[in-house]
């Protein structure tokens, strides 16, 4: 439905004096994003991200957009029932790759950004296992289908250049409620 409703709003967009004079200038891409990832899992504590996105905009302001998402999180994670030492932590590492659109709107100095995005989730989840007496440590990926939504704010110091703040909230396929999961990144983005 979003995709219907990208492709009606560039079938029917006017000439603007804001659209961009080259097809570069449209494309945008935070160079530098890092936040902090919250999880409804209560085995995983809060996680560091990094994300770097390219987003294509039909106009630089008050307009529909197109992101591509790389998110990278590395989260503690504790196993717990571990034969003979009861819980251990170690990390749990998670590639995140999402496709979708958004819409900005606001004054050209302050925008807020609102989208939704879907992709999957590739988790490193580290495994112990007891072999005798020893604990043997390991990894193994899983992957999920994954769906994002956020609302940002852009602050616009140059015609090409914003700091950025944005929330999101994820939901997994992962089962129940250790697919949920909230943050917060700031970044900078600027035309390519």
């Amino acid at each position: 439905m979003m995709w219907m409703w990208f492709g009606l709003a560039v079938a029917q967009e006017p000439y603007s004096p804001e659209l961009p004079n080259e097809e570069r200038e449209r494309f945008f891409m935070p160079a530098v994003e890092g936040g902090v990832l919250f999880s409804a899992d209560p085995d995983l504590g809060p996680g560091l991200t990094f994300r770097t996105a390219l987003d294509w905009r039909l106009r630089r302001i008050r307009a529909p957009f197109l992101r591509l998402s790389y998110d990278a999180t590395s989260a503690p994670f504790v196993q717990r029932g571990v034969l003979g030492a009861g819980s251990l932590t170690s990390d749990l590492s998670t590639d995140d790759v999402v496709l979708g659109g958004g819409f900005r709107m606001g004054p050209r100095a302050l925008q807020v950004t609102a989208t939704m995005q879907g992709g999957v989730q590739i988790a490193s989840i580290p495994t112990i296992e007891t072999q005798g007496k020893d604990l043997v440590i390991g990894q193994r990926s899983e992957v999920y289908g994954l769906f994002v939504a956020g609302l940002g704010l852009e602050w616009y110091f140059d015609d090409d250049a914003a700091l950025t703040v944005e929330g999101t909230g994820r939901i997994s396929s992962r089962r129940g409620l250790r697919g949920i999961a909230g943050g917060v990144t700031v970044g900078v983005t600027t035309a390519l």
